[in-house]
């Protein structure tokens, strides 16, 4: 797995309101013989943007396909894995963020938003 992280300084002049939203670091990840899909959580929600490949969003009850353009949020706590296609590496930007959410977005395990136009919002795929 190629994977760069930048963890920002937490004490730094910043203009976003930290009451509100915190972001705790940046990755870059590419697929590579050594990625290890395994489910986990973290404490942060795991906002992410599929920038090559494809594969999907395994979850402790089902999956949702990925592909290049896709933009996912992952609530804190909830088991995730990103699986890649062999033929096509998966390749995206994750962001780790302490989010103030309305209800109805707390209560749901993955969210998926298509910025590409191949394929519809959709929320009943997990």
């Amino acid at each position: 797995m190629s994977t760069n992280c930048y963890v920002l300084d937490p004490l730094a002049v910043n203009p976003i309101d930290r009451s509100v939203t915190k972001l705790l670091y940046v990755s870059v990840a590419r697929y590579s013989a050594e990625w290890h899909s395994i489910l986990h959580t973290h404490p942060c929600a795991e906002v992410f943007f599929v920038t090559g490949g494809r594969g999907h969003l395994k979850l402790a009850d089902g999956r949702l396909p990925i592909n290049v353009g896709d933009f996912i949020i992952v609530n804190s706590n909830v088991e995730h894995t990103e699986v890649s296609s062999e033929e096509h590496p998966l390749e995206y930007i994750v962001m780790g963020v302490v989010l103030k959410l309305s209800p109805a977005m707390t209560e749901a395990r993955a969210i998926p938003l298509s910025i590409s136009s191949r394929r519809p919002n959709s929320f009943s795929s997990i």
